[in-house]
C-alpha cells in the first residue's frame, strides 16, 4: 500500500526532472527505484526489469561502477531476471555485485552474502550444479561469520545450500549442512512460512525411510504448506514429490496417474530450474 502511493508521486518526480536542464541525478534515481519496486511487486516483471536497468546504466554514469547504489539495483535487477527464467542474465549481475563488494569492502563482507546466494540458485538453475554449491556454501559461511548460526539469513542460505546437496545425490553433506535450520526457521518465521516448510520437508525427505511412520503430522504440515495453490511452482513440486518418497519408503502403491502427475510437473520445472529436474527424472527412472 505504501509503494502504491508511492507511485504517483516517484512517477510525478521523474516527469518534473525529465523537463529540468540539468535534471537532479539523486532525484531521477530515487524515482526510478520507487517505480521499479513497484513493478515488481505487482508482478510486472518486465516493467521492474527495464526500470533496474535504466537506474543502474544511470547509477554507473553519475557515481561510477562501484557505486553502493548500483551494487543493490543490480541485487534486484537479477532477482527479477531470476524469476522471469533469465539465469544467464541474472548471474551476470550477482557477479557483477559481488565484484563490487569486493573492491569497496574486501573480501566475504556481509554485502556480499546476498549475491554470492543469488549466484548460486542462478548456476542451480542452468544446471552447473557443483558450482552452484560452491557458491552456496561461500554464501553460508558469510551469513555465520557475520550474523551467526542462529539467524534466519543463515538459516535460509544452509536450507539451499542443503537442497542442492541433496539434488545432487549427496545426502550426508546436505544432512550436515541444514544443521539447525528448521529449528531456527520455524521459531524465527512460524510454521507456515514458506521457508520453513521447505526446511521441514527437506528435513523429512533426509530421515527417510525412518520419518515415512513416525512422523505423519509433520509430513502432513509441511506437504499441505507447500501444496498450497498460492506457493510457488517449485514448492508444489516439492510437495508432490515428498509425498511419493514417503510413499515408496512405505512401500505404499504409487498410482500412474500420480508419477505422471509428478513428472509433468517436473518438465514444466525445467527451465526454471535444471538441477531440481534432473535430480526428479532420476528418482522416476529408479523409483
Amino acid at each position: 500500500q505504501q509503494l502504491d502511493a508511492a507511485e504517483p508521486l516517484a512517477r510525478e518526480a521523474l516527469s518534473v526532472q525529465q523537463a529540468r536542464q540539468p535534471p537532479d541525478p539523486q532525484a531521477l534515481r530515487q524515482a526510478e527505484q520507487v517505480l521499479a519496486a513497484v513493478a515488481m511487486q505487482r508482478g510486472d516483471l518486465a516493467s521492474a526489469r527495464q526500470t533496474y536497468q535504466q537506474s543502474a546504466d544511470r547509477i554507473r554514469a553519475d557515481l561510477g561502477d562501484d557505486a553502493v547504489e548500483r551494487q543493490m539495483t543490480l541485487n534486484n535487477l537479477a532477482a527479477v531476471e531470476l524469476r522471469m527464467d533469465l539465469p544467464e542474465a541474472a548471474a551476470a549481475n550477482y557477479r557483477e555485485s559481488i565484484r563490487i563488494a569486493r573492491v569497496r569492502l574486501g573480501p566475504d563482507h556481509r554485502d556480499q552474502a546476498l549475491p554470492q546466494l543469488g549466484l548460486g540458485m542462478a548456476l542451480r538453475v542452468v544446471g552447473s550444479t557443483e558450482d552452484a554449491i560452491a557458491q552456496l556454501r561461500e554464501a553460508v559461511q558469510i551469513y555465520r561469520q557475520w550474523d551467526g548460526v542462529d539467524h534466519p539469513a543463515t538459516a535460509y542460505a544452509q536450507l539451499l545450500l542443503a537442497e542442492t546437496l541433496w539434488l545432487s545425490a549427496q545426502a550426508e553433506q546436505a544432512r550436515e549442512a541444514l544443521g539447525t535450520a528448521p529449528k531456527v526457521l520455524y521459531e524465527r518465521n512460524g510454521p507456515r512460512n514458506g521457508q520453513t516448510c521447505r526446511a521441514s520437508m527437506l528435513q523429512l525427505v533426509l530421515s527417510l525411510p525412518t520419518s515415512a511412520p513416525a512422523d505423519a503430522e509433520a509430513w502432513d504440515a509441511a506437504v499441505s504448506c507447500l501444496a498450497d495453490p498460492a506457493a510457488p511452482a517449485a514448492m508444489q513440486l516439492l510437495a508432490a514429490w515428498g509425498s511419493q518418497q514417503r510413499k515408496a519408503a512405505r512401500a505404499a502403491p504409487i498410482s500412474p496417474g500420480e508419477r505422471d502427475a509428478l513428472a509433468a510437473q517436473g518438465n514444466a520445472m525445467q527451465p526454471r530450474d535444471a538441477t531440481l529436474h534432473a535430480a526428479l527424472q532420476l528418482w522416476l527412472e529408479t523409483h
